[in-house]
């Protein structure tokens, strides 16, 4: 579980470092942002904020980079926070927006893993200022 959390983490600061960064995929940058979305209880996705929908969520209109998915007998828990399954970092200073919305100062929201054979649960916990980390409780 703790492996599979790590690999979350990875891709979100992936997406933070690419809005950080100016990362150009080919040959146009985005002026909007990168992030990382929560499809299901398995699969998420790294993508492009592209400027035809540039409403700092994933949409259809969206660039995906890459398609990942949880093994089995490990999920993402809806009930830790519903409100946030599309996470983007604003070009290019990497404000982070949850679903469309920017974080205020002293916000966070967290996302839940969870293997559903022990029941062991970990928070990634995202802060208004861009802050990862994971824990196993809510803070």
């Amino acid at each position: 579980l703790i492996t599979q959390t790590q690999k979350v983490v990875m891709i979100l600061k992936r997406a933070q470092n690419m809005a950080l960064t100016g990362y150009v995929p080919g040959a146009t940058r985005t002026d909007y942002g990168y992030g990382v979305n929560i499809i299901d209880h398995s699969n998420y996705r790294l993508f492009i904020d592209n400027p035809g929908s540039s409403n700092y969520r994933y949409d259809s209109g969206d660039t995906i980079i890459q398609d990942f998915s949880l093994p089995s007998g490990i999920i993402f828990d809806y009930e830790s926070d519903p409100d946030c399954w599309n996470i983007v970092f604003s070009v290019p200073l990497g404000a982070v927006y949850c679903n469309g919305t920017a974080l205020g100062t002293n916000d966070a929201k967290y996302l839940k893993t969870k293997q559903t054979t022990e029941g062991r649960i970990f928070y990634i916990r995202i802060n208004y200022s861009g802050q990862i980390s994971i824990a196993t409780s809510q803070y």
